[in-house]
Formats: structure tokens, sequence, C-alpha cells
């Protein structure tokens, strides 16, 4: 608990704290971000190397498939998320594909369809 004394500050523990002296503040550094250092022409032709062979691994279509952290097969690139399924789920569908086309064909006008900008409703 402190008690003031004109411009005395007086602490219980019995410490005084004159007022009326001026002791300037501690510096305190600003924390500058730590630039990297340049990179080397080598490290520069590596990153873009490494770069083209990320954008070469789309297809025209700009779909991609990879194998997910399960060890099923993930195809991107045809909505927000992937399709994701085992490699027996994959051989299933592709069995039924012909089927499934048919399907789609026939049900056409009942089902929505994506275009470029968006999902338009059914017909």
């Amino acid at each position: 608990m402190s008690k003031a004394k004109g411009n005395t500050v007086v602490e219980a523990s019995k410490a005084v704290v004159d007022l009326n002296t001026t002791t300037p503040a501690p510096a305190i550094a600003a924390a500058a971000p730590a630039v990297p250092p340049p990179l080397t022409t080598e490290q520069l032709l590596a990153r873009i190397a490494e770069l083209e062979k990320v954008v070469t691994n789309k297809n025209a279509s700009g779909t991609r498939i990879k194998i997910s952290e399960k060890g099923g097969v993930s195809f991107y690139g045809i909505g927000r998320f992937p399709v994701t399924l085992y490699a027996s789920q994959w051989e299933i569908l592709s069995a039924n594909m012909t089927t499934i086309m048919e399907f789609v064909k026939a049900n056409s006008a009942q089902l929505s369809h994506k275009s470029e900008n968006g999902v338009q409703a059914a017909a």
C-alpha cells in the first residue's frame, strides 16, 4: 500500500520514491525483423526449377491426383475439396463408369450443372 505526501510517495515497504526526479526510461530496442541473406544465382535457379515442377504437375484442366495420408487416392480440381476414395473404390467406380454416365445423361434435365461462374440450378 502506498501513501502520497506531496510529490513523494511512501511505499508500504518504507522505500521512498521521489516523483520530482526524472530518470530516463530504459531504451527499448525495436525488434527488427530478421532479413534473410540474399540468394545466390544457383539458389534462385534451383527455386525456379522447383516451382516449375509444381506448375507442370497440374495438367491443362487444372486437375491433379495424389495419395492421401491414409492411403487413398485424392482427385483435386473439380470442386472445393478433393474426391478421395481407396483404390478398390476407384476400381468399382471405373468398372461402373458406363452405367454412371448413362444415368447422368438420362437424368440431365433434373441435375444441377456446374459452370465456370458457379452452379446452375436444374432445368
